[in-house]
């Protein structure tokens, strides 16, 4: 971080036999765009990162052939034949551009092959920037969260480079801008990240292993939706006709609406109800792996001694938040999550908002309906129970307040046994 905070590099430019002698001929940071695919090479570097090794022995115009340019002290670098201190506010400008032109090479990439970016891709944009250059960049690499932000970012760590990940959700300066660009989205970056990279608000992506493993559930909920949908469909078109399709769904559910539905509609629906039978089918083989990747997990045993939480709401819960670690107290677990209440306090004035709904939605809704069993009929007791029962008496707001209340607690309370791994107790101070 400090190298990109204010980088001391010394670059000659200048050509002919008495150029090395004029201070007036060097530049420092110089890169240029060479060919098509925006690659970069830059010139001549000459600094102390090797002892000045490459450079000419007339450096200095009181250095003699074979002689040693000597090094200036930490925080100056030389200029001709003196020694100088750093000037961050002139070095950043070219180091925001040439972030601003990394940024630039992977889009053109990208846009060039119409499709993702691979690794390959990188590893090629990487051997374009000369070792020097990569270097100065290894803290220089800001990125936005998006789709591909997981993987770019592991990639990059691969090759090098520290990598911060900001959260654009706390970047308003930049994402609700008048005057919103790629270049002054990049120049806004550095900027904030030279000046402190909390700033950033960054965030840590899980890693391959745990985006693996969180893909079959997304899978699993994404055809879960694709059968609802279906099904809901299938319902409307058979209510029109006067005709009710079975109320429970199992796994020969399109089967049994099948041979429920009149004859004229059953050319219309066939393929429908056949496609909700072979999701049914999909459902339970993600459940089969799933349970199989929650056996990998230690923890999952002492999450799931909780009435309500069951193993996909537990496994999700693990991967979504990487590791136990994370956090330094389990109540920045329901921040986390968005269950926490916004706050727009100014004064006196201090409203009653909802909450901030930011993090994971799936992981979320999943919470909220381990609460709605917790406080239903069939929620065994206990002190989570009771509490929430307790916030609930009012009406019907104050019961969705309740809902939410304990799916906030159930966030904290699974984490806190993540950590300690102690197990559920229902009435801990009795306990």
């Amino acid at each position: 971080m400090a190298s990109f905070a204010c980088p001391i590099r010394i670059d000659r430019t200048g050509s002919g036999s008495g150029s090395a002698n004029d201070p007036a001929s060097w530049n420092r940071y110089t890169y240029t765009r060479s060919d098509p695919v925006n690659r970069w090479d830059h010139r001549g570097l000459c600094d102390e990162s090797d002892g000045y090794s490459n450079c000419p022995d007339d450096t200095e115009p009181d250095a003699g052939p074979g002689d040693k340019v000597p090094q200036c002290p930490t925080g100056e670098h030389r200029e001709g034949n003196r020694c100088v201190k750093n000037n961050c506010q002139t070095e950043f400008p070219k180091i925001a551009e040439t972030l601003e032109n990394l940024a630039t090479d992977i889009l053109q990439i990208t846009a060039q092959k119409d499709a993702d970016v691979t690794s390959a891709d990188l590893l090629a944009l990487e051997r374009t920037l000369d070792s020097d250059v990569a270097n100065e960049l290894a803290g220089a690499s800001r990125w936005k969260p998006g789709a591909q932000s997981a993987w770019i970012s592991r990639e990059l760590k691969r090759l090098g480079h520290e990598v911060i990940v900001a959260n654009a959700r706390e970047l308003k300066w930049i994402t609700s801008s008048d005057s919103k660009s790629d270049p002054v989205d990049a120049h806004k970056l550095a900027r904030l990240a030279r000046a402190d990279v909390k700033l950033l608000a960054p965030i840590e992506h899980r890693s391959a292993e745990q985006q693996t493993e969180l893909a079959l559930i997304r899978a699993r909920d994404a055809t879960l939706r694709a059968r609802t949908l279906l099904i809901n469909t299938a319902r409307s078109i058979a209510k029109g006709f006067g005709a009710r399709l079975p109320k429970s769904i199992t796994a020969r559910f399109g089967a049994r609406a099948l041979a429920a539905l009149p004859e004229f509609l059953k050319t219309a629906l066939w393929g429908l109800l056949e496609q909700i039978d072979a999701l049914s089918r999909q459902v339970a083989d993600y459940d089969q792996r799933i349970l199989a990747v929650a056996e990998q997990h230690p923890e999952m045993e002492r999450l799931t001694s909780i009435p309500g939480v069951g193993t996909l709401t537990a496994l999700t819960f693990v991967l979504t938040l990487g590791r136990a670690d994370r956090f330094a107290h389990s109540r920045d677990v329901a921040g986390f999550l968005g269950l926490r209440p916004k706050q727009r306090q100014s004064g006196a004035r201090d409203p009653q908002l909802g909450i901030s709904k930011s993090g994971d939605p799936y992981l979320r809704k999943l919470l909220v309906q381990c609460s709605h069993y917790i406080l239903g009929h069939w929620g065994p007791d206990s002190a989570l129970r009771r509490w929430g029962l307790a916030k609930a008496e009012g009406g019907k707001k104050a019961s969705l307040r309740a809902i939410v209340a304990v799916a906030r607690k159930l966030a904290v309370l699974l984490h806190r046994l993540w950590t300690t791994g102690d197990f559920y107790k229902p009435f801990p101070q009795s306990a």
